[in-house]
């Protein structure tokens, strides 16, 4: 065993597994490799910026990032998930500039729906996951860790809604970019830790919630207006 382990590189640390024969499962420690730590709240807020940004460019080592933070899903949301969220919903004011048949009051509309889809989401998918989810998926979902992934995973939709938000002539594209989000959550699914029967359903359900949910609370709240 330790010869397979020092040929690995740090990159797959986190997903090795070995079975014995007994049956035990066995995982390498959580903190193998480098730690970032937390990002601290005096003049390191960029570092959720950055992890999120290495979570969308290069998902499976901007997961294990997130992970070895340890941060918990109150930090997640305070750091990124408010922030991003909050940006999201003003930039709904641009709308001003590129429709002048707009009004401010519509705007400050779309601002809070943007806002409270959002945040509902947030806890709507544990509440769907612990029903959707088999085995263990329910509890790593609620786990620090399964907070902060999704956390990071609806501020990246708030990102590309900001950006769809702000640049429509480049719509075609842009409404696109939920898509890149899915291909992140598949990528973290086994710094997640599903076990292994369960990733693929994991994966579809956790995809479907995250990405499906704001666009329907959205539009339940519109249709209550």
């Amino acid at each position: 065993m330790t010869d397979r382990t020092e040929n690995m590189s740090s990159e797959d640390h986190d997903d090795y597994e070995l079975n014995n024969k007994q049956g035990a499962y066995y995982e390498l420690p959580e903190d193998e490799g480098e730690d970032p730590g937390k990002p601290d709240n005096e003049g390191n807020r960029l570092k959720y910026l950055k992890m999120l940004f290495n979570m969308l460019t290069v998902p499976r080592r901007g997961w294990r990032e997130i992970r070895r933070s340890h941060m918990t899903g109150e930090e997640a949301c305070r750091g990124i998930f408010y922030p991003m969220t909050g940006l999201a919903s003003l930039s709904n004011f641009a709308n001003l500039f590129f429709d002048p048949e707009r009004t401010v009051t519509q705007e400050v509309i779309n601002a809070l729906l943007t806002f409270t889809s959002f945040f509902f989401s947030y806890f709507l998918v544990f509440f769907f996951g612990k029903i959707l989810l088999r085995g263990k998926g329910p509890e790593i979902l609620t786990s620090d860790f399964g907070k902060a992934f999704t956390a990071y995973s609806l501020s990246s939709l708030a990102l590309f809604y900001t950006l769809y938000t702000l640049l429509p002539m480049l719509e075609p594209i842009l409404v696109l970019l939920p898509l890149w989000t899915i291909f992140a959550i598949t990528r973290g699914i086994k710094v997640l830790r599903i076990p292994e029967p369960d990733r693929t359903s994991a994966t579809v359900w956790l995809s479907l919630l995250i990405v499906g949910l704001p666009l329907a609370v959205g539009y339940l709240f519109d249709m209550m207006l």
